[in-house]
């Protein structure tokens, strides 16, 4: 873990960084505006508001931003403890230790999606799940082999390594739905190797150069990127059900997303999670977002709507939900 100097250098230097972008609307064309307290202020010329470097990102608006740092590099060293076990360790509530490590998992960098060899492509499935929900009914440990529920279908793309991870839809799979996981996604040739239907994936690479290479389950550990994916699958599922007891599906390719980089034995310095601007209103918007998606990907009607608030949240403009769904 950092010493508190370490930390204290990082906190400057996260401070005195020019932001590229206003965290409001997006727009680039940004002029110092004065100063507040230690830093610069930065005032968008598109939209008229005023900011500093550490608004938008995991930090804002968090009083300990020391002790949040720590956490950060803990997490970054050591993988993702327990609510309980970072309560204790860092001395603060349950609740703000929920609030960091999704805040974590939200501000973790964002990877170059071009991809050029072989592509794996596989679907990886968990049971639909509302763990932590209040107002449904409690959450049993065994509730991911309840066959009654709807799967979580998750995209899961690799060539070497496993590069991107998203969750598509709640209920049974349909090619308009694989088509999601391919939008930002940028190609050279490429051959496109995967168990699933032709049909499921046909339909999401009309507008992609590529050859689709079906292959028959038997024969998947044949080939390099369906190696890692079943891997990746199997070392997934053993953390969502031992380690973490389960995973609301609210937050499910938040995780997904994380253990992508944690098995990928990928490192980031603390000030590169503090380079995303949009973390804080994704998280406060977090409910928006998923409310939207159960709407317009789920089997499953959205239900129960948590009653937790942010102030100033509606001054940030957030249209697009696609990176968090």
């Amino acid at each position: 873990m950092n010493s508190f100097k370490d930390t204290y250098s990082q906190l400057q230097m996260i401070f005195t960084r020019k932001p590229e972008m206003c965290p409001y609307c997006g727009a680039n064309h940004i002029i110092r505006f004065g100063k507040y307290k230690t830093t610069h202020r930065y005032r968008c010329m598109s939209c008229r508001k005023t900011f500093i470097p550490i608004t938008g990102t995991a930090i804002y608006y968090i009083h300990k931003k020391h002790k949040f740092l720590q956490f950060v590099s803990s997490v970054n060293e050591f993988g993702l403890k327990s609510i309980i076990k970072t309560s204790k360790e860092f001395n603060i509530s349950t609740l703000t230790a929920f609030d960091w490590r999704h805040k974590f998992l939200l501000s973790m960098p964002l990877e170059n999606n071009s991809l050029y060899r072989d592509l794996g492509v596989n679907n990886h499935e968990n049971k639909y799940s509302q763990k932590g929900r209040r107002g449904t009914k409690v959450f049993i440990k065994s509730n991911f082999q309840n066959k009654k529920l709807p799967d979580s279908n998750l995209i899961f793309f690799a060539a070497d390594y496993v590069s991107k991870a998203k969750l598509i839809n709640i209920g049974k799979l349909k090619p308009q739905f694989v088509s999601r996981a391919f939008n930002d996604l940028n190609y050279q040739k490429f051959n496109l190797i995967t168990t699933l239907d032709h049909d499921l994936v046909n339909q999401a690479i009309k507008t992609k150069i590529c050859d689709l290479i079906n292959v028959v389950p038997s024969r998947a550990l044949e080939y390099l990127s369906l190696q890692t994916l079943d891997k990746f699958g199997i070392n997934f599922s053993d953390h969502i059900k031992k380690t973490m007891r389960g995973v609301a599906t609210k937050y499910l390719s938040l995780y997904a997303n994380y253990f992508r980089v944690y098995f990928n034995r990928q490192k980031y310095c603390l000030s590169e999670y503090m380079k995303k601007l949009s973390t804080w209103p994704e998280y406060t918007q977090m409910e928006k977002f998923y409310k939207t998606f159960m709407h317009n990907y789920s089997e499953v009607k959205y239900n129960n709507p948590t009653k937790r608030k942010w102030k100033l949240w509606h001054r940030f403009i957030l249209c697009n939900f696609e990176y968090v769904y």
